[in-house]
């Protein structure tokens, strides 16, 4: 198996999670025997032994000949695209010579190339995740991410208006400025948030995932059910088009403090000015600039710069993109940041100190938690759509919210 994954990105999908997927397509699809679907990564099958028996049922009526009805399902109604050839010879021994079963790789197939058909009505799949090693493809949002390009290539083969589409992803593509939330948010007819802890009793990963369904057309509603990471039901509740980014939870606290972007804290973050590998770990006569590049309980991790940089040396609270946050008052703009670091901007010790309170909050401390999309990162992008009196309401400044047992140990420099 971790061969074909190496060379196919491949990973079995548990049968309870395309059930649940497939509970919440339209009604209608498993009636309609004209319909086509598709599986554009079909693996050995998995979606279709759970998808041929609904329509089996569903059909029942338009075609009472059971031999003449699963026939019909697998040579007219479903199409197949899989990648690696040992999984299309088990498709054909499974399906029968006659099902349409193409092996291709979905992301450069053409539909009038092979099928006639050149869009479909319903498309499910838990595309790969990442490319093999051997490929590369353009436009993928993540260096070798594959997921992303899946979901995008099946709304290109979409029934125009009417098709429905159900994918098993990561939950990357509800994070700030990721362009599929914006493509997809208005679309959606199902969402549910899965956490680390799923990721390993399912994946065997600690990776964060969503099942979701959504339609061709974009509809004016609410999301007709979200179920977030902590189980709660959200039943057109969530009007999407009104989030910039979908966090995992606590939709009502964490909508309370979001604004645009251009009303949001000025985050300071660079991806490449002091990127690690240009650095040093001690200081020498020319890297003598403190550069903060992780930042944990343990304090700041440094490393040394041989340029001092305006815009980053300046006083703010400086966070890193870690599971958990332990926030360090820079207020006198003693350190850089590398690409794992970012900071808030101050004025003055006292802001500082308060800012760093408000991020050791259990509230902020939650936030954190629910605004998780890969699986151990937190989001810089985030805080550019937080008000900038986040941490000043007294809701959030009150002597419960005490700094935790770490806060002198955030002041603890240690080198790397």
């Amino acid at each position: 198996m971790s061969n074909r994954k190496d060379k196919y990105g491949e990973v079995f999908t548990p049968p309870i999670l395309i059930q649940e997927l497939l509970d919440h397509l339209p009604k209608h699809v498993w009636t309609d025997s004209n319909a086509r679907w598709l599986d554009p990564c079909a693996g050995q099958g998995n979606f279709t032994d759970e998808i041929v028996p609904r329509l089996m049922e569903g059909l029942v009526t338009t075609m009472p000949n059971e031999t003449v009805r699963r026939r019909h399902i697998l040579e007219r109604m479903i199409t197949h695209i899989e990648f690696n050839p040992a999984n299309v010879r088990v498709l054909r021994a499974k399906y029968g010579s006659k099902a349409q079963i193409i092996s291709a790789d979905y992301l450069k197939y053409q539909p009038s190339d092979i099928h006639k058909s050149k869009t479909f009505d319903v498309i499910v799949a838990n595309p790969p995740y990442q490319s093999p090693k051997n490929l590369t493809y353009k436009g993928s949002s993540g260096k070798r991410t594959l997921w992303d390009l899946f979901v995008k290539r099946a709304l290109e083969m979409s029934t125009p208006k009417t098709g429905i589409l159900g994918f098993i992803t990561p939950s990357n593509w509800r994070r700030p400025e990721h362009e599929l939330w914006t493509l997809l948010r208005e679309r959606l007819l199902y969402l549910h948030i899965y956490g680390k802890a799923a990721g390993m009793e399912h994946f065997h990963v600690q990776t964060r995932f969503d099942i979701y369904v959504f339609s061709q057309e974009p509809h004016q509603g609410p999301i007709p059910l979200l179920i977030d990471e902590d189980g709660n039901r959200h039943e057109r509740e969530i009007m999407a088009k009104q989030w910039a980014f979908l966090p995992n939870g606590m939709y009502k606290s964490i909508q309370r403090f979001l604004v645009p972007k251009e009303q949001g804290i000025r985050v300071i973050y660079h991806s490449s000015l002091y990127d690690a590998r240009k650095l040093t770990k001690k200081p020498t006569a020319r890297f003598t600039y403190p550069i903060v590049h992780t930042l944990n309980q343990r304090g700041m991790g440094l490393l040394y710069a041989s340029e001092r940089d305006p815009v980053q040396f300046v006083p703010k609270v400086i966070l890193n993109v870690n599971e958990k946050q332990y926030p360090v008052n820079d207020w006198q703009g003693k350190y850089g940041m590398s690409q794992l670091s970012f900071g808030i901007p101050i004025r003055t010790k006292k802001e500082g100190e308060q800012i760093v309170r408000c991020i050791q909050s259990p509230w902020f401390q939650d936030l954190i938690r629910l605004t998780k999309w890969a699986s151990f990162q937190t989001d810089y992008r985030m805080f550019g759509y937080f008000r900038p009196d986040i941490c000043s309401s007294s809701l959030h400044t009150t002597k419960k919210n005490k700094p935790s047992n770490y806060t002198k140990k955030n002041n603890v420099t240690r080198r790397r």
